[in-house]
């Protein structure tokens, strides 16, 4: 069985100045599970002259009974994604963004 819980909306004006506090996103595909701290899926947005707004990566929407989630950029931001095509398979890893960064 397959246990979802989606917030559609997740949109503040009052930026939380510290991310801990709100819980961390995860994921399991297949049998790994992939975690996303609020660092990774809340995104200040800074507008001069106007209070800072922080949005949710995340958003619902209605999906075919065959698919589970689209994982998009909010979760390709925090891992390698590998796109297997003649094998259709996908792999994932952590990014390492000590070595992103280098570059």
């Amino acid at each position: 069985s397959t246990q979802s819980t989606w917030v559609t909306m997740c949109l503040f004006t009052d930026c939380p100045g510290d991310y801990a506090a709100l819980p961390v996103f995860s994921i399991r595909v297949g049998t790994r599970r992939f975690s996303l701290t609020a660092s990774q899926y809340i995104e200040r947005r800074v507008t001069p002259g106007w209070p800072d707004l922080c949005v949710c990566g995340f958003s619902g929407m209605q999906l075919p009974a065959s698919v589970d989630a689209i994982l998009g950029d909010v979760f390709m931001r925090s891992y390698v994604v590998v796109f297997d095509y003649g094998q259709r398979r996908i792999g994932f890893a952590p990014l390492n963004r000590t070595s992103c960064d280098a570059m």
